[in-house]
């Protein structure tokens, strides 16, 4: 029996458990039917209220708005299905076995009279276990009794038709649910859940999807392979772990799905081309979905292969471009595309890549979290570090230990671990660069950010200084921004940085979309203009192609392209970092862990950590007695590279640590060990992308990335620094408080 459940205690997501079939059951029952036929042109979905003894639909609302979905539904089905009707068939019977929509319990109703072209769907309501909104299916029929006619049994086990052709079914939903029952969303509140969207989700159960023998033979290794839904959606279409709804967030072209395993509290979910798709593939006659689109979305990367060009789009759709200047929908949840001389690549946002044959796609590698190309060659980096290149149909290994992969100029580039920097020519890397904490390339063009601050571009065969004074660079959304030192935030338009933002804490990328945290607000750019999307954000994250924020109250949130929203993915964190190309978290009780790209969740690395931070593109920890490990990307382990620590911060591009003597030391890339740029220190702290420290003589000093050293003053007479929430604060000798803002500097708290 089809069925869509939820979590409660969660506002925004409402999880789904698997379909359930009914039992036969040995009684037989006669009951007194109260039917209202719906009188359609085509399928007639006829509601029958005979079980509804809880009285669930003396709600009038309740019921138009069943009779809606009945009818808008019934009215897309072209069939010609036969009366099931004994009288013609003397010494012949059946039963018709069902869920009872008021108790649970299998019911049967015996040589019951079902018209032409029509279901009946038994609906009602009860107060269901756990976080249950409704749960529905087909019913199901027998023949009990020896020597019945072929005819007969084929009758109603078919209704004459080649496809899934049910008499009915059945439908109960919760009665203790906050329902919105409205035919529009006027109304619909952020803690109600809306009854059209729900009642159209569990029609589709009955109709077979998620529930019928036609549906379970065109399921493969977690895909549906029905020939008209894999036009609709460029490829088989992900399912959920139950086999029995799409993919949780799954979209094609701008929309949503009504089997979608999940519904959002305050909204509403339509039905759509792919759900239509799927009742094809079942045998049902319907109107050929409408041939997607790129709509209005935003166009972030273009790639041509073979004289056909190919756009994703912000939102992870992929279309081909048509001679009629058209656009087709091929794929969706694509976080980069790239190509060979030959082939056009996609990576979708579960790391696996696929390789564009003309008429589809075929799967040709997973783990991997980059993909990209120069030189004629297309390459691949794999969670672990290592890159191949693919040649004629397979993938060959050609470098190891690698964080970051771009492309510019036409030319394929890596950067190791120690910040090294290689080009690919003719088979061979050759180093061009080193000291180089960052990689980044969009539309055609590669930069590199130095450990010192200073960004350059690669242009014939060589790299020019175009900035300084930078402590962040990233890539999405298809263009290239920089953060510099003072928050001010800029993107890289044919030649030039024009400055988009000011006032920016952090930056960041994953899924292919670029981010900015002001404050304590997270914005999305979107074409040109920034998306709110979440507020109370304390840290942004990246690594292994995927973008992370940490909530004030310790929630990791990872951004599902999918859907554009955050999902949450750890709790209890007190920190989050993202260097050697991974992503990292600390726990409040100091354990630390590394986001696994393969299984989606966090494995434990380090425990009895007092901080983390990441700078110069490598990942640090400060162990409890005072010990500083440096990540190894090779090993997967830690390496120890300095004791006597008593603080560590990441900031401004360097990781900075507070000795037991007092001194103040810098992670220097081109050395691997540290650099003394302070002493007579008392205290360190980080806060808003900058990097602070209190003398002893009560003096706050910043860091100024411009000279290398702490040569800016911008407090005196203070007892006591600390950082909260990534804001910087102070406290006076006369007691005062005050936290530094990017704008106006120290600002007294009352």
């Amino acid at each position: 029996m089809g069925s869509l459940f939820g979590l409660r205690s969660r506002v925004s997501r409402l999880l789904t458990a698997p379909v359930r079939e009914p039992r036969r059951a040995p009684r037989t029952r006669l009951v007194a039917e109260s039917l209202e036929a719906r009188e359609v042109p085509a399928v007639g979905i006829v509601l029958d209220y005979s079980y509804d003894t809880n009285g669930f639909f003396n709600n009038a609302s309740a019921r138009s708005v069943l009779e809606s979905v009945a009818t808008e539904l019934g009215n897309t089905l072209n069939e010609s299905l036969a009366t099931i009707d004994v009288a013609p068939y003397p010494q012949n019977s059946w039963t018709a076995t069902f869920m009872n929509p008021a108790t649970g319990a299998n019911t049967n109703v015996w040589n019951m009279v079902v018209g032409a072209n029509t279901i009946r769907v038994f609906v009602g309501g009860r107060t269901l276990a756990g976080p249950t909104l409704a749960v529905a299916g087909p019913g199901t029929s027998t023949t009990p009794y020896p020597n019945q006619s072929s005819e007969w049994v084929n009758l109603v086990a078919t209704r004459g038709a080649s496809g899934f052709a049910p008499w009915g079914g059945s439908m109960s939903f919760d009665s203790s649910e906050n329902w919105h029952f409205g035919q529009t969303t006027t109304g619909l509140d952020a803690n109600e859940i809306d009854f059209y969207s729900v009642a159209l989700h569990e029609m589709g159960h009955v109709l077979g999807i998620g529930t019928s023998s036609q549906w379970n033979s065109k399921v493969s290794s977690g895909t549906f392979t029905g020939g008209a839904a894999v036009s609709v959606y460029g490829s088989p279409v992900p399912l959920a772990p139950d086999n029995q709804h799409w993919v949780d967030g799954i979209r094609v072209g701008l929309q949503g799905a009504s089997l979608d395993p999940s519904f959002t509290y305050g909204t509403r979910v339509t039905w759509s081309p792919l759900d239509a798709a799927a009742l094809q593939d079942l045998g049902w006659g319907v109107p050929p979905p409408p041939a997607p689109v790129a709509a209005s979305a935003v166009i972030t990367d273009s790639v041509t292969v073979g004289g056909t060009t190919f756009h994703r789009s912000a939102q992870g759709y992929v279309y081909r471009q048509e001679t009629n200047g058209t656009f087709t929908l091929i794929s969706t949840q694509i976080s980069k595309i790239s190509s060979s001389s030959t082939n056009l690549f996609i990576l979708r946002t579960d790391g696996a890549v696929f390789r564009y044959d003309g008429g589809g796609f075929t799967q040709v590698s997973t783990q991997i979290t980059d993909i990209d190309s120069g030189a004629g060659q297309f390459f691949i980096r794999r969670g672990d570090g290592a890159v191949f290149r693919y040649d004629s149909g397979t993938f060959n290994q050609v470098s190891t230990q690698i964080t970051d992969i771009g492309s510019g100029s036409g030319q394929f580039f890596i950067r190791r671990g120690d910040g090294a920097v290689f080009r690919y020519d003719s088979g061979t890397f050759n180093l061009v660069s080193t000291q180089i904490s960052q990689l980044a390339g969009s539309q055609g063009v590669l930069f590199i950010l130095r450990g010192d601050g200073a960004v350059f571009r690669y242009d014939n065969g060589g790299f020019n200084q175009v900035s300084s004074q930078i402590t962040d660079i990233s890539s999405g959304s298809g263009r290239f921004f920089i953060l510099r030192g003072d928050g001010a935030v800029f993107r890289y338009d044919s030649g030039t940085f024009n400055l988009i933002a000011s006032q920016v804490a952090q930056i960041g990328s994953g899924e292919g979309q670029f981010f900015v945290r002001s404050a304590a607000v997270l914005y999305r750019y979107d074409n040109g203009a920034f998306t709110q999307v979440s507020t109370q954000i304390t840290q942004l994250s990246g690594g292994q192609g995927q973008f992370f924020a940490r909530r004030a109250d310790g929630v990791v949130y990872r951004y599902n392209i999918d859907n554009s929203t955050l999902n949450p993915v750890f709790t209890q964190v007190r920190q989050l970092a993202a260097g050697s190309g991974q992503a990292f978290v600390q726990r409040s009780d100091g354990t630390v862990f590394r986001y696994n790209h393969v299984t989606g969740g966090y494995d434990q690395v380090a425990t009895q950590i007092a901080q983390i931070g990441a700078g110069a593109g490598t990942f640090f920890t400060l162990s409890t007695s005072g010990t500083v490990f440096r990540y190894n990307h090779v090993t997967g382990g830690f390496d120890q590279v300095l004791t006597g620590a008593t603080q560590l911060v990441g900031g401004q591009g360097g990781v900075f640590v507070r000795t037991s003597s007092g001194s103040m030391v810098r992670y220097n890339i081109n050395t691997g060990g540290f650099d003394v740029v302070a002493t007579g220190v008392s205290e360190i702290g980080g806060g808003i992308n900058q990097i602070f420290y209190l003398s002893s003589s009560g003096a706050v000093l910043r860091y100024n990335i411009n000279t290398g050293g702490f040569d800016v003053t911008i407090a005196s007479g203070v007892a006591d620094i600390w950082t909260d929430q990534d804001l910087f604060f102070v406290r006076y000798t006369n007691g005062a408080v005050a936290v530094y803002t990017l704008s106006n500097g120290y600002v007294q708290i009352p």
